[in-house]
């Protein structure tokens, strides 16, 4: 193995186990000693990668915006066919909600450091902001073609993101006895049916 390999090895271990840390204990609780022991490296190993732990936030929320980015290219969504655009959204949101469930305090920690750190509130606010405007544009057209009723594309891609973030916030407050997966599906769906022109 050479050593660019093993580096990066090293590097995605110490994000793996920092994860499941930052999951079970909170950012604030978790030391940079205790994610050295789970990942079995060094403190010198682990600043070899980041500078701070703070870094180390930063880069989780980077790769998981890269998992957001890359579902949508995978859904190859197309802004011609707005039934088979809404479900390809509403696929793309279900991924998104499985990813940040199965680590729901970690993502709610994001949120609330978002409005207390700068840095963090710029690394979120420009994809936040991507994410709003290609919903927008996708209604936007979707209207002009009349295939969606005449209703306001800005305020309609913000109910797309709402209902996707409002979802992982009830997963994490009713744990038990909810089949999410059925509830965003059905959710998505009544919300097609009131946007199409004629149910269609």
């Amino acid at each position: 193995m050479n050593k660019k390999v093993k580096g990066l090895k090293t590097k995605n271990k110490i994000l793996d186990k920092a994860l499941i840390c930052f999951s079970n204990s909170g950012f604030d609780n978790t030391s940079i000693n205790q994610i050295c022991n789970e990942a079995g490296v060094s403190k010198g190993a682990f600043y070899y990668h980041f500078e701070s732990k703070q870094h180390l936030f930063l880069e989780l929320i980077s790769k998981w915006l890269k998992k957001v980015d890359n579902r949508l290219e995978l859904e190859g969504i197309d802004l011609g066919n707005v039934r088979e655009s809404i479900s390809a959204i509403s696929n793309a949101a279900m991924f998104t909600f499985k990813e940040a469930s199965s680590n729901a305090p970690l993502f709610l920690e994001i949120w609330l450091k978002t409005a207390r750190d700068p840095e963090i509130y710029e690394k979120l606010i420009k994809p936040y902001k991507k994410y709003l405007n290609y919903f927008k544009n996708l209604i936007k057209k979707s209207v002009e073609s009349n295939n969606l009723k005449e209703i306001n594309p800005e305020y309609t891609a913000r109910l797309i993101i709402a209902l996707s973030i409002g979802s992982l916030l009830q997963s994490y407050f009713e744990k038990e006895n909810q089949n999410w997966e059925k509830i965003i599906n059905e959710a998505f769906l009544i919300f097609t049916q009131g946007i199409l022109t004629n149910g269609r």
